[in-house]
């Protein structure tokens, strides 16, 4: 996988959730995950993400994917538009604050966002 950037608008991220002290990698799913059961559902694309925790000493302990009824390409111009989705689909409530980091900047983007979209 390659990192987000400008001209690689689909490429991964990291994400840091300070309320939660955890650090998530996202990235477009390449569709290799999905099943027959997902396709019978009619989920064409996803979004899929590790969880790293710090007291674990930055080691991976969970994985997901949110499951998109339409081509990711479709809903986001690029991966950093999908992140408040994963947030709702990770945490399941509203959450205040996120830190997008990058190479050499980080974002961090403070508001109030309450999970009510359905994909």
């Amino acid at each position: 996988m390659s990192r987000w950037t400008r001209k690689n608008p689909y490429g991964e991220i990291y994400v840091y959730v300070p309320e939660y002290d955890e650090l998530l990698h996202i990235a477009k799913g390449s569709g290799e995950d999905l099943c027959d059961e997902d396709i019978e559902q009619e989920v064409v694309s996803y979004i899929y993400f590790d969880v790293v925790e710090f007291e674990r000493g930055l080691a991976i302990y969970d994985s997901d994917m949110v499951q998109l009824a339409v081509p990711f390409e479709e809903l986001y111009e690029n991966t950093e538009e999908c992140i408040e989705d994963v947030l709702c689909h990770r945490y399941g409530k509203m959450w205040s604050m996120y830190v997008v980091l990058c190479r050499s900047t980080y974002t961090i983007l403070k508001r109030e966002h309450s999970c009510d979209r359905n994909f």
